[in-house]
């Protein structure tokens, strides 16, 4: 009875652990029909249930503690690999750390080995890429590479390299500078493409003078190294020069007299950037516009006076060699006064003489005035231009500082031309006026010398 009452007091506690796996088992309450079945009905076989749940715990505890030692042991021969692994990298380190340390000596060695060895050889590397440098930018500009392009790689290698050049590449360094120069004095006509100036490309021959030019026709062109192009200058030299490169072109033999560039270009690219004449009488403006106009009527009066002096002249001279006045000259009009009045006293003949002597002075010396005017007052007006270019320069230079010369190039340029257009319209005019004056001077003196005879021998006459 003693021991009922010991295993009674055990009997809920073994309730709980019998009631928890059927729990866990099914998520479904267990109707009340199968909760009386599935009860022990004895004591006995509560134990046995017991102990057969005890059993399965047991089991189940010990395969955990089998894959967990057996986990425990992978994990170990991992760790104990990768030590083993570390150790020998740690030990290869090392090793290879002392072949480093060789190497950087052995390296050294050699360093000093072949600095010793090399002597003048790193000079001669020295002056081979400095004379491939300066040969690249020969190539690169020279308009010989517009017949032989992309013929400075091997030049543009060389000066790139940073080992010693060998033997090969010294010779065809050589053989580079030598083609150079004697392509240079050579006058070769060659296929090329052609920019014109309106931008067309045409394939066309050319003739290239040494390094100084290169002629299409009756133009010179210009190369230009970005491109590798020719190209047709806008503007050309003067006409004696594209004359000579017409002949150059077209000559097959012999000697040809032809104008060259010996800057190689730069000439001719100022050329480009020099106004032309037109655009210097535009940078006069308004004044200097003033300044050709009067030169211009200026000139035509020297014209009209010269034309009518001219045939003035050649009807005097005639008339001096004619007995009969004739009235399309001033000779003949005053030796028709002299026959009109042939029977006047000296004194009335001498005053109508003179009349009539007067009458064409005026005629005779017309418009030379109007020249003596427009050659004093051109150099006036260029003063006057000179000053309001001078005005223009200082009103840019408050504007604008004195740093960009460009802003005062333009008053600048403006009161020069003007200057220059008014000595230009006054110098000729001045030798031209005088020589009018010298031609007119001498047709009155006929006159008065005809006068003065008639005169005389019309007094000869009274005396007698």
């Amino acid at each position: 009875m003693k021991y009922m009452q010991k295993y009674i007091q055990w009997i809920p506690l073994f309730l709980g652990l019998a009631a928890l796996p059927m729990g866990s088992a099914s998520a479904a309450p267990a109707s009340p029909a199968n909760a009386v079945s599935s009860a022990p009905a004895t004591l006995s076989q509560l134990l046995r249930e017991v102990k057969a749940d005890l059993n399965r715990q047991t089991a189940a505890d010990k395969a955990r503690v089998r894959k967990f030692l057996v986990s425990r042991d992978q994990q170990k021969a991992l760790l104990d690999r990768a030590e083993s692994e570390l150790a020998a990298e740690t030990a290869r380190t090392k090793q290879m750390q002392k072949i480093f340390n060789s190497n950087e000596k052995t390296l050294e060695n050699l360093t000093t080995t072949l600095h010793a060895r090399e002597g003048n050889l790193g000079e001669v590397f020295g002056t081979v890429r400095q004379v491939s440098g300066q040969f690249v930018g020969s190539l690169r500009n020279s308009i010989i590479s517009a017949q032989y392009p992309n013929r400075n790689l091997f030049a543009v290698k060389l000066a790139a390299s940073k080992a010693l050049p060998s033997i090969q590449k010294l010779k065809e360094l050589w053989y580079g500078i030598l083609r150079e120069m004697v392509a240079q004095g050579k006058v070769v006509k060659f296929p090329a493409t052609v920019t014109l100036v309106n931008g067309t490309k045409v394939k066309r021959d050319v003739v290239r003078v040494g390094t100084f030019n290169v002629v299409m026709g009756g133009k010179y062109l210009q190369y230009e190294p970005s491109s590798n192009a020719l190209v047709v200058i806008a503007r050309q030299p003067a006409g004696r020069f594209t004359s000579s490169a017409a002949k150059l072109n077209n000559a097959s033999n012999g000697l040809v007299g032809f104008g060259i560039d010996p800057l190689r270009g730069q000439l001719l690219t100022l050329l480009i950037q020099v106004p032309t004449f037109l655009g210097r009488v535009r940078e006069g403006g308004t004044v200097g516009y003033s300044i050709l106009v009067l030169f211009a009527l200026a000139l035509l009066a020297v014209l009209e006076r010269v034309i009518a002096l001219g045939l003035s002249s050649i009807k005097i001279k005639r008339q001096l060699k004619s007995g009969t006045p004739n009235m399309d000259n001033a000779l003949g009009r005053v030796l028709a006064v002299y026959d009109q009045n042939r029977k006047d006293d000296v004194e009335t003949l001498t005053l109508k003489l003179d009349e009539a002597i007067m009458k064409e002075v005026p005629a005779i010396e017309s418009w030379q005035n109007f020249i003596k005017l427009i050659a004093a007052i051109g150099p006036l007006l260029g003063l006057l231009g000179t000053v309001i270019g001078m005005i223009q320069t200082f009103t840019s230079i408050t504007l604008f500082g004195t740093g960009n010369p460009a802003y005062m190039a333009q008053g600048i340029s403006y009161a020069l031309v003007t200057t220059v257009e008014g000595l230009v319209t006054a110098i000729p005019l001045v030798a031209l006026h005088s020589w009018i004056q010298s031609m007119s001077r001498k047709q009155v003196q006929i006159l008065e010398e005809q006068s003065a005879g008639i005169i005389a021998a019309q007094a000869e006459k009274a005396n007698r």
